[in-house]
């Protein structure tokens, strides 16, 4: 689905964004990193997910709206490391 594409593309942004950020850092101690580490798997498990979604035209608004929640809350968590 095109507009899961887009859902996904919104968090990869969001995403290499923080890690331009953390990279641009003077000092940057472990927990950012790891923490930065784990949202990047949380991104990789959110984009797989969206590969297993079934393409039925009845529950298309039901797969977005749940994707569409799911991306915020991701992006909250991305937006949540402090460099």
């Amino acid at each position: 689905m095109k507009e899961l594409e887009i859902i996904i593309s919104k968090v990869k942004e969001s995403l290499s964004a923080k890690e331009d950020e953390v990279a641009g850092a003077v000092s940057v101690n472990t927990y950012v990193h790891s923490t930065l580490e784990n949202r990047k798997l949380e991104v990789a498990l959110f984009e797989n997910s969206a590969k297993q979604v079934t393409t039925d035209p009845t529950q298309k608004s039901t797969i977005l709206a749940n994707f569409e929640r799911d991306a915020k809350a991701l992006i909250n968590e991305i937006n949540k490391i402090e460099v």
